[in-house]
């Protein structure tokens, strides 16, 4: 049998660090994944006999106590698939669905709740208990209140990273993980009674105590790591990289990481409903929720309107013609269409000036005001918990980057800020098209994810005009 790493054959590693090497050309940095992944493999080959048992079938040696696993649970299929793939590995599992929001809607309905029902039914079925724990309070303190900060600012925050890193990883993380000396936490869960074929199941509230001595969570999310041996965990680009969750995982804390797993990285959606099929899991066939948790249904404009005062204001040109009056300045982002009422031209947002309330636009997606090849970042975080050597030693290094969830990871530059304190000057190798400022920016190198951090700056469009004076 040949060791896998990474999801790759042994094999194929000079291949592999050939071809990071291209994007690369470090030696220092080379000698350190070179030095990770052999190790590794290493490792592989003295623990493959002594593993054996649990590497085939998922059960732990005769006498050695189950690992127990907190699940965080959403009620699709990916969370239940990952519940069923842990106790075929042996786990003690239970599953716990976080409650970050509750907002009914416009027929009543809350969302929240009939996902928690889903949850009930999948543990039902599976076996396995299932609590719901209110995660609301830390979700709009550390979440919810910096995004409508940062968009009242005229900034694109992505809330989804802040959710991951501040409570799935954060409040989740630290509520159930074994600590010494750890107590009790009194949580009020809910027992299924009853599911009938054409109704929703009915539940009554329970109040039982669950302890804080799990030895790892793990969630649904698509993404993949490596453990290696000094302790540190790699986060890698799940197999399905139109599912890769890795950018939004990408400030998530190494000490959490390395308590974490993800059941399903190393598989395609296409197979994980099949196996939510063949297990008879009735989430194989739910749709699947897009888009901000918070918002659900409702247009994001008229959403955010409920929160922040939004003032109307100009539709500028590049070139200095005022087009028409837009709506609130948090409702638009860089690249995005600004639809006006009479131009049958097609125009994009091209930058933001919250202080005067304008909106600049330009005329057709490919307009060069549209594209900027530098920019500044700020509040990085490195997966590996410090900075890579080259960077420390010599100031510069190449990687990948992606500054949007689906897009691909385009090559650059990144050197220390003499701008910004701790910060970090990215130039790409090629002009980018709607860069904003609060974007998530995360790094990569081959399916490795390093890290990300927020956009602070942005450097000059690549028009030849300068931003016209109103």
């Amino acid at each position: 049998m040949r060791s896998h790493v990474f999801g790759l054959q042994q094999s194929y590693l000079p291949i592999c660090l050939h071809r990071l090497s291209m994007l690369l050309p470090s030696e220092s940095l080379l000698a350190y994944l070179r030095t990770s992944v052999n190790t590794a493999f290493t490792s592989c080959r003295i623990n493959r006999r002594s593993q054996k048992c649990r590497h085939s079938h998922g059960l732990p040696p005769h006498g050695i106590r189950r690992k127990r696993v907190i699940l965080g649970m959403s009620g699709g299929v990916d969370s239940s698939v990952s519940a069923y793939m842990l106790l075929k590995e042996g786990y003690e599992v239970e599953g716990v669905y976080m409650r970050n929001w509750d907002e009914r809607d416009e027929n009543g309905v809350c969302p929240s709740e009939e996902d928690w029902k889903d949850v009930l039914r999948v543990c039902d079925k599976l076996g396995i208990k299932s609590h719901r724990v209110d995660f609301s309070k830390e979700y709009w303190i550390n979440v919810f209140d910096a995004f409508l900060e940062n968009l009242a600012m005229g900034r694109t925050p992505n809330p989804d990273i802040a959710c991951n890193r501040e409570i799935k990883f954060g409040s989740f993380f630290d509520r159930f993980i074994r600590r010494e000396n750890s107590g009790e936490i009194k949580l009020g869960t809910t027992a299924l009674e009853s599911v009938g074929n054409d109704q929703c199941a009915q539940s009554r509230s329970l109040e039982k105590s669950i302890k804080a001595d799990a030895d790892l969570i793990a969630t649904g999310h698509y993404a993949r790591l490596h453990h290696l041996p000094d302790g540190r965990a790699l986060l890698l680009r799940a197999i399905d990289k139109t599912k890769d969750q890795t950018y939004y995982l990408s400030t998530v804390p190494s000490t959490a990481l390395q308590r974490t797993l993800f059941p399903i990285g190393a598989y395609l959606k296409s197979t994980v409903k099949r196996i939510a099929a063949e297990a008879g899991l009735h989430t194989a066939v739910k749709r699947e929720s897009m888009g901000i948790c918070f918002v659900g249904k409702r247009n994001f404009g008229d959403f955010i309107d409920d929160y922040l005062v939004q003032p109307h204001g100009a539709f500028v040109s590049v070139d200095g013609e005022v087009k028409g009056e837009h709506r609130g300045i948090s409702r638009y982002t860089i690249g995005q269409r600004a639809r006006i009422p009479g131009e049958v031209e097609k125009w994009y947002v091209a930058e933001k000036d919250p202080k005067r309330n304008i909106i600049y636009i330009a005329s057709g997606r490919s307009h060069p005001a549209l594209c900027r090849r530098s920019l500044g970042v700020k509040n990085w975080h490195w997966v590996s918990g410090e900075e890579p050597v080259e960077l420390y030693s010599q100031g510069s290094i190449r990687f990948a980057v992606k500054y949007r969830y689906r897009m691909d990871p385009v090559p650059c530059m990144m050197q220390r800020s003499e701008e910004s304190q701790g910060g970090y000057d990215i130039t790409l190798d090629e002009p980018q098209n709607g860069l904003a400022m609060g974007q998530h920016v995360v790094a990569y190198v081959g399916d490795i994810c390093l890290g990300g951090g927020t956009i602070e700056r942005l450097g000059k469009w690549m028009y030849d005009k300068e931003l016209p004076a109103i």
